[in-house]
Parts: C-alpha cells; sequence; structure tokens
C-alpha cells in the first residue's frame, strides 16, 4: 500500500470518528496497543511482537451492557535475516474491524468483552544485497479472516482506561502458506 493510501486510510478513520463524537450516548476513544502474535518469526512473516492505533466507540444498550464498534492498523516490526551480503527482511501491516459486546462487572470501572473480529494482512518481503546496493520488493496475498475477540478492561478515570485483548489472526507469507495466529495486545485507551 503505498503511503498517499495509508494517509486516504488514516483520514477516514479520523472523519470516521466525527459521527461518535456528536453523539452523546456515545463513548468514543483512541486505543495505542502494543502485544505479541504467535506462529509469526518463524513463518517468515515479521517479529511476534504487533504495535497499533486504532478508533473506536462503544454505544450503551443497557445499563451494564454496550456495543463496542472498532477500526485500526497494527504494524508487526521487520525480521532479518542474513545470507553474507543479502539482508532479507519481513514485515506485515494488519488493517482491522471489530464488533463487541460489553458487560460491566463493578461499577463503571472494569468490564469483560466478546465479539468478531475481521483483519486483513499483508506480509512484504525487501531483499537488499549490501555490496552491490541493489534492492526488492515483493509483496505476498492480502489474507482476510474474521475470527474471534475478547478481552478485560478497567477504567482508570473519565479520559483513560487500560484494556487487554486476545484475538484471532491470519497471515500469509510469501511462498503463499496460510498461518493462523493469536494476538495478545494491552491498550492505552484515551477516552474524550
Amino acid at each position: 500500500m503505498t503511503d498517499t493510501k495509508k494517509m486516504f486510510f488514516a483520514a477516514a478513520l479520523a472523519a470516521a470518528a466525527l459521527p461518535l463524537a456528536s453523539q452523546e450516548l456515545w463513548d468514543p476513544h483512541l486505543k495505542l496497543t502494543a502485544g505479541t502474535a504467535t506462529n509469526a518469526e518463524e513463518n517468515y512473516v515479521a517479529q511476534n511482537r504487533a504495535y497499533g492505533l486504532a478508533l473506536a466507540g462503544a454505544y450503551p444498550i443497557t445499563v451494564k451492557g454496550a456495543v463496542v464498534f472498532e477500526g485500526g492498523y497494527k504494524f508487526m516490526p521487520p525480521t532479518s535475516r542474513t545470507y553474507g551480503t543479502t539482508v532479507i527482511d519481513d514485515k506485515t501491516d494488519i488493517y482491522y474491524a471489530g464488533a463487541m459486546c460489553r458487560y460491566s462487572l463493578w461499577r463503571d470501572g472494569m468490564y469483560v468483552q466478546a465479539g468478531a473480529r475481521g483483519t486483513n494482512a499483508r506480509t512484504v518481503r525487501t531483499t537488499t544485497n549490501k555490496g552491490v546496493g541493489l534492492w526488492e520488493k515483493s509483496k505476498a496475498d492480502r489474507e482476510v479472516k474474521t475470527g474471534w475477540c475478547f478481552g478485560f478492561g478497567y477504567r482508570l478515570t473519565i479520559l483513560w482506561s487500560f484494556e487487554v485483548t486476545a484475538s484471532s489472526a491470519g497471515f500469509k507469507n510469501l511462498p503463499g502458506n496460510q498461518i493462523n495466529s493469536t494476538m495478545v495486545e494491552a491498550a492505552l485507551l484515551i477516552h474524550r
């Protein structure tokens, strides 16, 4: 994906947040995430770490329950292998969207949530020959997968909360092998 497309996607996410802010019942928030993914590094997808940014909103449907919608981007840093003067880097970008039901366990503080999340991941390999100074990029096919997602969180203040989430994800490496993964991440939420 070109940088122009990434900038357009970020602007579209920001524009999508405006209707959330206009409704009084909505609880829009920005999520900063960091976590781990299984089966990534050994299958030449990327490092087993993932960092992301998402926009989300919770809408109350009962006294203790809410429905949560989210959409965002995750980046898995490149893993490098060196063969003489040749360096091979594999990295993955993930776009995702999900919907979950949230249930408050204790006042407005602690909650659990579960639902479904769809991911769209693409692995990119960069091969660099340091001796000659040439490099080449190869892209794997996109892997689109819908899977489960659950987690728990705690509302620290009116502006801040903390969340731990586990979800399923899918990848394809350059040879075309499909890899299933479980991602576990911690998130800091900044509320409006």
